[in-house]
């Protein structure tokens, strides 16, 4: 729902600005789709439903779609997170090493990922406002 416009690329006529774009890294073998770069202002903005709090999966998500646009010849000078319900905007800064350095091993920790095993523990409060909750196996939300 949020992100209909940019879905269907309706956002902005604007050729300045990729949407809904799929980008790939080689160096950390990762795929996706970034939501806005503003080409002229080498701007890359995520969208967000509503955020009260800068978690480093969030920092991670939008560091990984900085270097790919990167390794694809698309520089970022600026990021952001964009709250949707109250309208804020969060500047993340470009990754120092001591992050980067986190960045990658979490990473690697993805390539080795066997999902067959226990990693985790469940966070009912977090399950309840996932919106991928209805996909997950082991959500305990119903």
């Amino acid at each position: 729902m949020n992100h209909n416009n940019i879905d269907k690329k309706k956002y902005s006529t604007s050729k300045k600005i990729l949407q809904w774009m799929t980008v790939y890294s080689e160096k950390y073998n990762l795929l996706g789709k970034i939501d806005l770069y503003h080409i002229d202002k080498q701007s890359l903005i995520e969208r967000k439903t509503k955020i009260k709090k800068i978690y480093d999966g969030q920092r991670f998500q939008i560091w990984a779609q900085m270097f790919c646009l990167e390794e694809m010849g698309y520089p970022v000078k600026k990021m952001q997170i964009y709250s949707l319900k109250d309208n804020k905007t969060y500047l993340i800064e470009h990754p120092e090493w001591h992050w980067k350095e986190k960045f990658e091993q979490t990473i690697k920790k993805y390539h080795v990922f066997d999902a067959s095993k226990k990693w985790f523990t469940q966070n009912p409060n977090k399950c309840k406002m996932c919106i991928y909750r209805e996909l997950c196996d082991v959500s305990e939300i119903e």
